[in-house]
């Protein structure tokens, strides 16, 4: 369930950064003389922006009071953040940097050298800017005037279809019981699915989502290395990070996407290793919650499974331990029911003395050049692991995305003034808050 106050707040964060963006645009303006028109346009249209973030957080406040929403998607407010912070840092340029230091002495040398300094942005570009920042506003606004939390979500979820046409757009996100209930659920086959499945991975999957902001991760989701993965049959594609740098809420994002892109013949199936949990780190536990999540979502996927059952637990005879080479059988198999297959992985680092076991037991899911499996790793950077990933995988380096910390630190300051009391924790010079945005994310060096 989504917090309220989490998204509020969050929300806030994005109002700050609009605040601060404005300064800068509108010290500009203050300090060059006969600055262009569209220039002055662009700061009265941040102004605006802003008022609008700030009428959607009061709006999504009061809804998700009595609502409950676990997968907020505000791919609209992430394409608006894109927006602003790419004004920012056009103007984190030294020269433009200087305008706002307001420490600076007042003299008639200080004001000659503001007046020299250059607009970052051609006429045309400003131009763009300010229609950006227009459809910005048109949907944030018809979320706003939306009657209930769907409504707003559907308006905010996909900004490409809503650029095409606001009335048509789509839902958000597909029924995600859907993967539930393809499969009629009898006693025999709760008896078949539970022998593979010692694992429940959806468990560790809603408690990772319920870590993730709405704006954080689309920054992964939304870029070209993860979507080419994504269409791209058969793709490989690992991710390493330091510890801290957020790859489970990011393992949680993509298996997010991969759902909503998922139909009766996509299936998606993932699984999280947890050092803490040692039952994480089989490979057969993990091979059989891949199985069972299939199953769930095809009957024909499901009588392959079926079959595998009764070979390892004969009604008349003595049951037979599950072999990591017929699971891996298995699963192929019954990745042949589907058009394609993605299986997403958190935590490979996490299986301890098991982790080579289990990574030869994944690569061998998509070992062959046919197959229509598609996978994605997390993990730390670990020698042993790159040297079993780095010929066959496609490799990203992750930490945590300076956007992301931003808008966290961000929301942080909002939260705490909301719970402390405004006279309690102000801070009044909107520089001053910049500028400890700024020193916090510096700081965080990725975590």
């Amino acid at each position: 369930m989504a917090d309220p106050l989490s998204i509020a707040s969050g929300i806030a964060g994005l109002v700050a950064i609009a605040d601060t963006i404005f300064g800068r645009v509108y010290s500009y303006v203050r300090a060059v003389k006969g600055a262009a028109k569209e220039i002055e346009q662009l700061a009265c249209e941040i102004r605006n922006l802003s008022g609008i973030l700030h009428g959607l957080e009061l709006v999504l406040n009061e809804l998700l009071r009595d609502s409950a929403e676990p997968n907020l998607r505000l791919h609209h407010v992430n394409s608006c953040r894109a927006t602003l912070l790419k004004i920012r840092n056009k103007l984190d340029s030294p020269a433009t940097t200087a305008s706002q230091n307001t420490s600076l002495p007042n003299t008639a040398r200080f004001v000659s050298t503001l007046q020299k300094i250059k607009w970052p942005f051609s006429r045309s570009e400003t131009s763009e800017l300010l229609a950006e920042i227009e459809r910005h506003k048109l949907t944030i606004n018809v979320a706003v005037s939306g009657d209930s939390l769907a409504t707003v979500v559907r308006a905010l979820s996909r900004q490409d279809k809503i650029a095409d046409d606001i009335e048509t757009i789509k839902s958000f996100e597909r029924d995600r019981s859907a993967l539930e209930k393809r499969v009629a659920m009898t006693g025999k086959r709760k008896e078949v699915l539970g022998f593979f499945e010692k694992v429940d991975s959806s468990t560790s999957h809603y408690a990772n989502l319920k870590l993730r902001h709405p704006l954080t991760g689309l920054w992964l989701t939304e870029g070209t290395t993860f979507k080419t993965w994504l269409h791209t049959r058969g793709s490989k594609l690992w991710l390493s990070g330091i510890p801290g740098a957020g790859k489970t809420v990011l393992a949680a994002c993509a298996i997010e996407e991969a759902i909503i892109e998922s139909s009766a013949t996509q299936a998606v199936a993932y699984f999280y290793c947890d050092y803490q949990q040692a039952s994480t780190g089989d490979p057969v536990n993990i091979l059989g919650s891949l199985a069972a999540q299939m199953a769930k979502h095809d009957e024909a996927a499901f009588l392959h499974l079926q079959e595998l059952y009764e070979k390892f637990k004969p009604e008349d005879g003595v049951s037979v331990p599950l072999g990591i080479s017929d699971l891996v059988q298995g699963v192929q198999l019954m990745a042949s029911c589907f058009e394609d297959v993605s299986v997403i992985i958190d935590g490979l680092d996490e299986c301890g003395d098991r982790t080579s076991e289990v990574l030869s037991a994944l690569t061998s899911l998509t070992s062959v050049d046919s197959s229509n499996v598609r996978s994605i790793l997390f993990s730390r950077n670990e020698h042993a692991i790159q040297q079993l990933l780095r010929e066959e995988y496609n490799h990203m380096e992750i930490a945590a995305h300076t956007e992301d910390l931003e808008l966290y630190v961000a929301a942080e300051l909002e939260s705490r003034q909301r719970k402390h009391g405004r006279e309690r924790l102000r801070i009044r010079n909107p520089e001053v808050k910049d500028y400890l945005k700024k020193i916090l994310v510096e700081r965080a060096d990725g975590m």
